[in-house]
C-alpha cells in the first residue's frame, strides 16, 4: 500500500497561499496576489533555513513563486519587478520557457529586447 506523505503546517500554508494567489490572479486581482505570494515565498525561506521542508521542494516552491510574482508584476505593469522575479526563476532553472517568456515580455514593455 502506498505511503501518502502528510504535508507540514508550513507546507499547508504555502499551499494555501499559492492557490489564494492564483485565484486572485483568475479574477484580476494582482496586487493581492502578489502579496499572497511574497508571503509565501517568506515561508519558503523561513522553512528552508529551519529545516522543515527538504531543499528540493524549497527550490520546487520558490521557482513556482518566482513565475507567479513575474506574472502578477506583468499585469500591474511593474516591469522591473517582472525582470527581477523572472531572473531569480531562471537562476533555478535556466531554460524554464515560462521565465524565459516573462521576461522577455517585460523587456519587450520596456523597449529593452536587445
Amino acid at each position: 500500500m502506498p505511503q501518502i506523505e502528510e504535508l507540514s503546517d508550513s507546507e499547508a500554508l504555502i499551499n494555501s497561499y499559492k492557490e489564494e494567489g492564483n485565484q486572485f490572479i483568475k479574477s484580476g486581482d494582482h496586487l493581492n496576489a502578489v502579496k499572497l505570494y511574497l508571503k509565501a515565498l517568506d515561508l519558503v525561506n523561513e522553512s528552508d533555513a529551519n529545516k522543515q521542508m527538504n531543499a528540493k521542494k524549497c527550490e520546487s516552491d520558490r521557482l513556482v513563486l518566482y513565475k507567479n510574482l513575474s506574472l502578477a508584476y506583468l499585469k500591474l505593469k511593474d516591469f522591473n519587478n517582472a525582470i527581477v522575479y523572472a531572473t531569480k526563476a531562471l537562476e533555478l532553472s535556466p531554460n524554464d520557457v515560462k521565465a524565459l517568456f516573462r521576461r522577455c515580455q517585460a523587456f519587450d514593455a520596456k523597449q529593452l529586447l536587445e
